[in-house]
């Protein structure tokens, strides 16, 4: 039997790479409205979230760009959120990939609804809101597309991806679907 692991029941800490701590910090508390908890003496500056999670940025000349979602907010309601973000100056992505959609700017992941935007250091962050197990999800399976799509069913694929933000984000996404062999004329059964 394995002993009980320490970060079980550890609290987390988020850390995101900044070029300007200015410019980011008042992103994180304007923008997002984070609760700042301060600076610590190695330059991160740190943000309580809910639960106890902690968000750190740390300062980084050269700064690094992930292609994947850094952090990500669960909260209640989608819609409301992408309102009251939007009221206080965030901008979200979206994205029309093969298999990837978003409309309104969310998109739905099988058990989630998740909408993205970047920070002014090009961090990508995530809102997602849970639905439900049962009820109005009842009967649909897994689609990457925001209109949600009935067992069996296919959806056409779109050959030319169309955004508004976050490009050089979405251009990393269909070079990785790319390489993965998913072709771009071809019809995909949603699964």
């Amino acid at each position: 039997m394995k002993p009980p692991s320490p970060l079980a029941s550890a609290a987390m800490t988020t850390i995101l790479p900044v070029r300007d701590m200015a410019r980011a910090r008042s992103f994180y508390e304007d923008c997002l409205g984070l609760a700042p908890v301060g600076a610590r003496a190695d330059g991160k500056f740190v943000y309580r979230c809910g639960n106890g999670a902690l968000l750190a940025l740390f300062p980084r000349g050269e700064g690094t760009r992930a292609e994947h979602t850094a952090a990500s907010f669960e909260v209640p309601d989608i819609r409301a959120a992408i309102a009251a973000l939007e009221a206080r100056g965030v901008r979200f992505n979206d994205y029309d990939l093969p298999g990837f959609r978003t409309a309104g700017h969310v998109c739905v992941l099988g058990s989630e609804k998740a909408a993205w935007f970047d920070d002014p250091d090009g961090n990508i962050l995530c809102i997602h809101e849970t639905l439900p197990d049962a009820g109005e999800h009842a009967g649909l399976q897994r689609t990457e597309d925001a209109v949600e799509v009935p067992r069996g069913r296919t959806a056409p694929v779109d050959p030319a991806p169309r955004v508004r933000h976050g490009r050089q984000h979405v251009e990393r996404l269909v070079a990785r679907r790319r390489h993965r062999g998913i072709g771009a004329r071809r019809r995909m059964e949603i699964q």
